[in-house]
């Protein structure tokens, strides 16, 4: 992702690690405590990296606020942290689903914008219509969602998700 802008420059690697160029900017869990007016800029933002990640070819797995650093200055973004990958029955629509039910999960707590966004579940639901892929749309999770302990606690964002994802399944 260093290519196209969307994370540290590489610049040593072995089997197990991989060191990375300094990027000057902030976590975005740090940039989205106490957000107010800033929650859906920086949202869309975020949402906007994610669909270029993933037009890629690459989806993340652990993409949590803590893995997104944002430039103040310049609002640009940049992912770190890929430890994790997929078990190999895992679609890539899955994958891709699970990105984002990752960082929706983040936005539920709220020192990080929890309360916005949960006052308008309509506009993440339009956010995630921008930005995920048709076809992940009407991927299958199965009980994935009751993973995602926040999210699944929230009954006005699980109806507007559930607009999002055609076979989502909420118990």
């Amino acid at each position: 992702l260093s290519s196209v802008g969307l994370a540290p420059q590489p610049l040593w690697r072995n089997e197990i690690a991989i060191a990375c160029s300094w990027i000057e900017s902030k976590r975005a869990s740090r940039c989205f405590v106490g957000v107010k007016d800033e929650f859906w800029g920086l949202a869309e933002t975020i949402f906007n990296g994610v669909r270029q990640m993933h037009d890629c070819g690459i989806t993340h797995m652990d993409l949590n606020l803590g893995n997104v650093l944002i430039d103040p200055k310049t609002n640009s973004l940049a992912f770190i942290d890929f430890d994790f990958t997929a078990a190999s029955w895992v679609t890539p629509e899955q994958q891709r689903i699970c990105d984002y039910l990752i960082l929706l999960n983040e936005f539920c707590r709220n020192r990080r914008g929890g309360k916005i966004m949960l006052a308008d579940t309509q506009r993440m639901a339009s956010l995630l219509c921008k930005y995920a892929l048709n076809e992940d749309r009407s991927a299958r999770l199965g009980d994935i969602f009751s993973q995602f302990a926040r999210l699944s606690q929230q009954e006005g964002l699980k109806e507007s998700l559930k607009d999002v994802f055609s076979n989502l399944e909420m118990k």
